[in-house]
């Protein structure tokens, strides 16, 4: 889409009014097909990079003392968030998978995406413990949220 100059963001087709050629375009055509076939069957590592993310992230917030327990934050995900409630929650998820196979996979996904996957200090510490998620007790220190 960027090779015809078109736009990539929906609201910029609107606003140079060129929707009409977006819709009609055979990339266009062709990207909502690729897109259908890998929600249709996402492969494990598009698994892994959606839950580790947030996997890395809830260790970030536990740190943080803004939840004091992973099962906060798999509550918050499994009933504000609709995480398949099967997978038990991103931070059970996590545990029953094994921190360190979770640390080990974000780590490959630093090297090949970046630092946005910047491994988490305490998901780091759990790894090297062999401790889960479950298995720690956060100090009763809460941080007030700025609203």
């Amino acid at each position: 889409m960027c090779a015809e100059g078109a736009p990539v963001k929906a609201e910029g087709a609107l606003k140079f009014g060129i929707l009409d050629r977006l819709v009609e375009s055979d990339l266009l055509t062709a990207a909502i097909a690729f897109a259908k076939e890998v929600a249709a069957k996402p492969t494990r590592k598009t698994r892994e990079r959606c839950i580790y993310m947030l996997v890395n992230e809830g260790a970030r917030i536990l740190e943080e003392g803004i939840a004091l327990r992973a099962v906060d934050i798999d509550i918050i995900y499994l009933n504000d968030y609709g995480f398949p409630s099967y997978r038990g929650g991103p931070m059970w998820c996590a545990d029953t998978v094994g921190l360190r196979k979770v640390r080990d996979r974000v780590r490959e996904f630093q090297e090949q995406l970046g630092n946005c996957w910047e491994l988490a200090p305490l998901l780091q510490r759990l790894a090297e413990q062999g401790k889960t998620f479950a298995e720690i007790q956060q100090p009763a220190k809460r941080r007030r949220l700025n609203t």
